[in-house]
């Protein structure tokens, strides 16, 4: 089975979306984010395996500097609908 990059759905502060999405455009290769349809603070990530100890290190700092409202994994619905499979 061909392995997949993790996936992340978290809510951001509004006003920090940009400060967010700033650290990870320069943490190289950590994720790749984009915002979910809706009020524009709620992105998901897609977290390549060898990175995702990066990635909560990353949003736990983050999250200390209250820009992370809430995060939650969940199964990768990209990688459920190659398989074929429904959500």
């Amino acid at each position: 089975m061909p392995s997949f990059c993790s996936y992340y759905v978290a809510k951001l502060v509004r006003e920090k979306v940009w400060f967010v999405t700033g650290n990870f455009r320069n943490a190289s290769h950590v994720a790749f984010e984009r915002a979910i349809e809706g009020d524009g603070s709620t992105f998901e990530f897609l977290v390549p395996p060898d990175r995702e100890e990066d990635f909560l290190v990353l949003m736990e700092q983050l999250g200390a500097q209250g820009c992370v409202v809430s995060m939650e994994k969940k199964e990768n619905r990209f990688a459920l609908e190659l398989l074929g499979e429904k959500l």
